[in-house]
């Protein structure tokens, strides 16, 4: 028997190692048997990584990872309507 799994997913790539999520996804599941659609992409703005980032915890807050996002919580797309 099969599944499909939706899955919405924060990930922070504190390394600037992918260019796009596609790109991450692939990596991370190369030869594992699955096949992934990411179909809602949305990248914040480059940041400097520190330490004491808010999202450098395991139990970051969904409202911490949101922030990375201004417009998009604030029901505006990336282009402000």
């Amino acid at each position: 028997m099969a599944r499909v799994y939706k899955i919405a997913l924060y990930v922070v790539d504190y390394n600037d190692d992918y260019k796009t999520a596609d790109e991450f996804i692939a990596e991370q599941l190369d030869n594992t048997g699955c096949l992934i659609n990411a179909v809602e992409e949305k990248t914040s703005k480059q940041f400097k990584w520190r330490d004491d980032h808010p999202l450098n915890f395991n139990n970051a807050p969904l409202e911490a990872y949101e922030k990375m996002f201004p417009a998009i919580a604030q029901g505006r797309d990336a282009h402000g309507a």
